[in-house]
């Protein structure tokens, strides 16, 4: 499954640098020492089949996909990732495909109405989404509140995602995105479910972005690797 909104065809160079993106990511994390904390809060809602809404920091878009990758196939769940309509975003999705993970192309920025709405039928279809709470373009570690609309339009929990690896490099890009060296030392941390009730205020809506981004610190906090 694949679901796209007037996305063109994506050029051939652009695919084969998305497979060897694709392969790269796998690599990179297969061949980490993990060490897994919390994912038994989460647990539950795949052996139910109840969707969920991964957020972690686009800074971690190399680490994130594996790891949703490999929680939710154990149970047979399918998890889609957003990626955004530019040229980046034609990237992610050929490297998702090849981590196993489809895509669905939209973003806050172009096409966001029709994004969210697509985002929404997923869930109700029961797929699980991951999604990038401060990107396609920032501002670093700040959550927008099309997550917070997308779990009260959908009714599915937001789950925190982090991971950091040791040892590792940051780009220069926006987010000064982590780039963990070949078999590095890996921590991924699960946070508690955060809940959006369907009549919930834009004041409260607000709020909860702000929860949302708190969790993220703090489960963020966990992850780091100082040994």
């Amino acid at each position: 499954m694949s679901a796209e909104i007037e996305v063109q065809p994506i050029p051939k160079s652009i695919q084969l640098a998305g497979y060897l993106l694709g392969l790269l990511m796998r690599f990179l994390f297969w061949s980490a020492r993990k060490e897994t904390i919390g994912l038994e809060a989460i647990r539950p809602f795949f052996e139910e089949g109840q969707p969920i809404i991964v957020a972690a920091w686009h800074n971690r878009n190399l680490l994130a996909p594996p790891a949703y990758r490999a929680a939710s196939k154990a149970y047979g769940r399918k998890i889609c990732v957003i990626a955004s309509q530019s040229k980046d975003g034609e990237l992610a999705a050929c490297a998702l495909k090849m981590v196993g993970i489809d895509s669905a192309r939209g973003s806050s920025s172009r096409g966001g109405s029709q994004a969210l709405r697509m985002m929404v039928r997923l869930l109700q279809k029961g797929i699980y989404l991951g999604i990038t709470p401060d990107g396609p373009r920032g501002p670093c570690y700040h959550v927008e509140p099309g997550v917070i609309a997308l779990a009260k339009l959908g009714q599915a929990p937001i789950v925190p995602l982090s991971i950091d690896a040791k040892p590792k490099k940051r780009l220069g890009s926006w987010d000064r995105l982590f780039v963990p060296l070949p078999f590095s030392k890996m921590r991924i941390v699960w946070g508690e479910p955060i809940w959006v009730d369907k009549n919930v205020s834009t004041e409260q809506m607000e709020g909860l972005a702000l929860k949302v981004q708190e969790a993220l610190q703090t489960i963020g906090q966990r992850a780091e690797i100082h040994d």
